[in-house]
């Protein structure tokens, strides 16, 4: 995946692109888990986790060779 989108609806949403320029998004999408809005994710520098915060100030770190 290269893109994710966040909203209040307390989802993460990874997105990959195609040959048409255009986005798709992933089987395992969303990521579930958050309470409250989610604000900000970023990704650790191996790509295998992706930690995601919500304005209550929790986080959590997904492991996505799992979640594939």
């Amino acid at each position: 995946f290269d893109r994710y989108s966040l909203c209040r609806d307390k989802l993460v949403r990874l997105w990959h692109p195609t040959v048409a320029k255009k986005f798709v998004e992933l089987s395992v999408s969303p990521l579930q888990g958050h309470e409250y809005t989610v604000n900000q994710v970023d990704f650790s520098s191996c790509g295998l986790y992706l930690a995601s915060c919500s304005v209550d100030g929790t986080t959590i770190v997904w492991n996505l060779s799992v979640t594939y």
